[in-house]
């Protein structure tokens, strides 16, 4: 194998009473969102250097540092400034999560971490080779494999770093493979891939919705819909993507069917960006674009990252004349996908 870590687990020594109570503590902390209360405790700990527990108070230290970085974003008004706003915990992590490296001690998860925590710091050839290794370690952590596609800008560029870090044998690969076809715009790739994979996994309503997305692409609006539309039917509580199907609603001025799929939306969950979006979009096609407005403000109060909304939004304050606003919306939405 071309990866070095090639870790066994390492069990808690016995009798470790003490590293046992620890380890349960910090998960109920982490299960609260107490992350620094998780971390605090792990590290009382002397010695403590199960995979698990490394693992557990990294991850609780990152999610402390996120959810400080959000906290920050909410003080700061301009929109791109807001993006700009950094966890605070990454270098320390990446000095620790580094020797653990080194030292061959990092398991697939440890080897996330240390993959997402080079990506906050902006070191993304790093943090892809990192995170390659963590599939391979462990090919089952789709989050891992979403990481590399988000830092990934051309095809090419990932066959380079993975030279001697080959994509692990295994169909997890295919699904990776197709996503990052339909990230770079090559639908009609990730149409063949999508179909494949049907065929061995055909009640994924995730293949089926990624199918519409790649119709929908192509301004292939019709045979979007019906795949959204069967989506629907096989998983009618799903919201993931469905701010799409609003779009070819829209866009099709089926003012009737976004309007059920708004009420529909709200019923499964209002809190969601997808449902706000929905929303907004059947208020822009009903002509009230400051209401829209309002819902596309809610969605990125709920996920100020929802690339979508900010283009949404955009889109509406160019309806109301309001050009600087739709510069500074669509700007945000180009910095995100940076």
């Amino acid at each position: 194998s071309p990866i070095a870590l090639q870790l066994q687990p390492v069990p808690l020594a016995a009798g470790s009473a003490k590293a046992r109570s620890a380890l349960m503590l910090a998960k109920s902390h982490f299960a609260m969102r107490e992350y620094r209360r998780a971390a605090h405790v792990l590290e009382q700990v002397k010695g403590l250097q199960h995979p698990s527990a490394v693992f557990l108070r990294s991850y609780a230290l990152y999610l402390a540092g996120e959810k400080r970085k959000e906290e920050e974003a909410e003080e700061v008004v301009d929109p791109v400034e807001k993006c700009q706003v950094k966890n605070t915990e990454l270098k320390v992590l990446e000095e620790e999560l580094s020797g653990l490296y080194e030292e061959g001690q990092l398991d697939g998860f440890g080897l996330y971490l240390y993959g997402i925590t080079l990506k906050g710091l902006d070191l993304k050839a790093n943090a892809r080779k990192i995170l390659l290794e963590a599939v391979r370690e462990f090919p089952l952590n789709w989050s891992a494999w979403l990481d590399i596609i988000s830092i990934t800008s051309d095809l090419n560029d990932v066959n380079d770093a993975s030279r001697d870090l080959d994509l692990p044998n295994h169909w997890m690969s295919y699904f990776f493979q197709a996503a990052l076809n339909v990230e770079l715009q090559s639908n009609e790739a990730a149409k063949e891939m999508y179909t494949m994979l049907r065929s061995h996994f055909p009640d994924s309503s995730y293949v089926l919705a990624q199918l519409a997305t790649c119709f929908y692409n192509v301004r292939n609006f019709d045979q979007s819909q019906s795949a959204f539309e069967e989506v629907r039917r096989r998983d009618p509580f799903r919201l993931t993507g469905l701010d799409t199907f609003s779009n070819i609603l829209f866009v099709k001025e089926q003012a009737a069917a976004l309007s059920h799929l708004a009420r529909q939306a709200v019923k499964i969950d209002k809190f969601t960006p997808e449902a706000c979006c929905i929303i907004g979009n059947y208020y822009s096609l009903k002509g009230v674009h400051e209401k829209a407005v309002i819902y596309f403000q809610r969605a990125l109060c709920l996920n100020r990252n929802f690339t979508p909304a900010w283009i949404l939004m955009g889109h509406e304050f160019m309806e109301m004349k309001n050009t600087p606003a739709a510069i500074d919306a669509y700007r945000t939405a180009v910095t995100i996908n940076q």
